[in-house]
């Protein structure tokens, strides 16, 4: 999923370009005084000042988390029950932590990790995998 944008007033990107300058202009400079990293565009700078702003408005509103009872009935009977029944240490140690947690963030690499490795082992496939993750 991706979203698109479009600014159209004149005086926002006219902002949108002096903030990327001056950004570029902040940046730090090397040993001989040449500035690090490369120089960014207006729509550069506006995507990673979005992305920004998404990622605290994610974590303010928790769209991805949910309790962890939620997390398990995300699972089917029969897929529980393969995970119950699974003697592997790390998928004992994934169920074990979601268990242990209040809730659970979708979008965390610990649990990304963990639902790759359930997919890996068979306990999954990687389309349920996605369904339980969706949010």
């Amino acid at each position: 999923m991706s979203l698109a944008i479009s600014i159209t007033v004149a005086r926002q990107i006219a902002g949108a370009e002096a903030a990327a300058a001056a950004h570029n202009a902040a940046r730090p400079l090397d040993e001989n005084g040449d500035p690090v990293g490369p120089a960014l565009t207006a729509e550069q700078y506006l995507q990673d000042v979005v992305e920004k702003a998404c990622e605290s408005y994610r974590d303010a509103y928790a769209v991805d988390r949910i309790t962890s009872s939620d997390f398990i009935y995300r699972f089917t009977a029969a897929e529980m029950a393969s995970i119950n029944a699974s003697t592997d240490p790390v998928i004992q140690g994934f169920i074990a932590q979601v268990r242990a947690e209040a809730f659970v963030w979708l979008a965390s690499n610990e649990v990304a990790a963990g639902m790759a490795y359930a997919v890996g082992e068979g306990l999954l496939t990687q389309a349920r995998a996605d369904a339980i993750l969706a949010y």
